[in-house]
């Protein structure tokens, strides 16, 4: 019935479109979008240029396709990530409203966006930035609305009396490349260890030449978007910091991590920062001696 409504052009009140490519943080950010306006809305649809990655096929995404009538042409858009491509298609739309979610610390990739936007469709676009941080950067009014995750893709974190059979763990998540981790991580994951505290780095297989054979610390590949929620459970605190050069728009994984109840020892610098202090679970810290006494504190009452 649902694609039936598209092929007659009963188009939906509210339509998300995203790459859906490599399911990532955006791709998921987009559906946790569509999961709360489901919440208060019917008529919701996701749209992509081209066919979904495997582990989202089971969400009700729609490959746009002009020649078929099948796009999104009324109603409110949703267009998540600067990055999304969009074809020319937009210009015959009349939307009511078009919401552009700017994720990314890329001014690149915005104004390219707006201007192809612009190009097709001269209109008032509203913008929605994922952090302050990604805002100032950009300089343009708009409402800042950091991503909002749906608590049915994650788990509440097993209790600790059911964890007493393992050692306490530090994980952090990221991509396996040395921008996604700060020099200064090195001594610290190594006085964590000295602690009998186990040390889980996903992403991390690019600090072998520091860290390998290190006893406590184990460092995996990186991991696909979707198997994060599960990674997370095998976690009793999560750590993140990444190089100063490397700024994070917003910091989903975190986000992720405090979503799931894991207490969260972070970098005081990035998009998250707005949000983290707020949260009774959230630690933001300036140096190691600061990092690894919020660890410590965290492990005691792991162990109390």
């Amino acid at each position: 019935m649902f694609q039936q409504r598209l092929k007659n052009h009963i188009m939906a009140a509210t339509h998300i479109i995203a790459p859906f490519l490599h399911a990532n943080g955006g791709d998921w950010q987009a559906v946790d979008l569509y999961l709360h306006l489901l919440e208060s809305a019917d008529d919701v649809c996701l749209w992509a240029a081209q066919p979904p990655h495997p582990v989202l096929q089971h969400y009700p995404i729609q490959e746009i396709r002009p020649y078929q009538q099948q796009v999104p042409l009324d109603g409110t858009l949703y267009i998540v990530g600067a990055a999304t491509p969009i074809g020319h298609w937009y210009a015959k739309g009349k939307f009511d409203r078009i919401v552009l979610m700017h994720n990314l610390f890329s001014q690149e990739a915005f104004y390219r966006c707006m201007h192809r936007l612009q190009a097709m469709q001269p209109r008032q676009i509203q913008i929605c930035y994922a952090s302050q941080l990604v805002k100032d950067s950009i300089g343009l009014p708009g409402e800042v609305r950091h991503p909002l995750l749906h608590p049915g893709r994650f788990s509440a974190h097993p209790s600790i009396a059911a964890n007493n059979n393992r050692p306490f763990t530090v994980g952090r998540i990221s991509r396996d490349i040395k921008t996604k981790h700060s020099p200064r991580d090195i001594a610290l994951y190594r006085e964590l260890a000295s602690h009998d505290i186990h040390i889980r780095i996903v992403g991390g297989t690019c600090l072998a030449p520091w860290l390998g054979n290190t006893p406590n610390i184990e460092l995996l590949p990186e991991i696909a978007q979707h198997e994060v929620p599960a990674m997370l459970t095998s976690f009793d605190c999560f750590y993140y910091r990444v190089m100063s050069q490397t700024k994070e728009a917003f910091g989903m994984v975190i986000a992720e991590a405090a979503s799931s109840g894991l207490p969260v020892v972070a970098y005081n610098e990035g998009g998250y920062t707005e949000w983290l202090h707020e949260n009774c679970n959230g630690f933001l810290f300036r140096s190691n001696a600061e990092a690894v006494r919020y660890i410590l504190t965290v492990q005691g009452k792991y162990l109390s």
